[in-house]
């Protein structure tokens, strides 16, 4: 297991059940793998540790391929390692993306998305660089 923090794992931000169905072959060049460390030290570990319970993530890298198979946008943070949709077994997506929103002088992260479809819902969370966050926090419906 390739270990980008204490608590996260390349594999869980490669793996992809729409990458297994397809054939695509969802491997993070090595620029990824570091903006996918930066992530995880720079704000999911922080989450966890907030929250006191582990993250989940629904989707992490997506290369090009996958990324154009799930109807992610061409210039998606998740190509460059940038961005996860995260979930956590004790909040809903609204409540997670609140909470964050809420506290986001504990959170370093460049957006925050609660995003739904039909009846799911999920919180898309970015980190770019300390320097380069903008801690933009929208609401998207599809």
């Amino acid at each position: 297991m390739n270990k980008l923090s204490e608590n996260f794992s390349l594999e869980e931000f490669e793996y992809s059940n729409k990458a297994l169905e397809l054939s695509i072959k969802n491997k993070a060049p090595e620029n990824v793998v570091l903006n996918l460390k930066a992530m995880c030290e720079g704000l999911l570990e922080i989450l966890r540790e907030t929250l006191n319970c582990s993250i989940k993530i629904s989707s992490g890298y997506r290369c090009p391929e996958l990324n154009k198979a799930v109807g992610g946008r061409p210039n998606s943070k998740h190509i460059l390692g940038q961005a996860a949709d995260i979930y956590v077994d004790k909040f809903s997506a609204l409540e997670l993306f609140n909470y964050i929103k809420n506290n986001k002088d504990k959170f370093d992260y460049d957006q925050l998305i609660f995003e739904k479809s039909g009846a799911k819902r999920w919180v898309h969370i970015s980190y770019v660089s300390t320097e380069n966050n903008r801690k933009q926090d929208l609401i998207l419906s599809f």
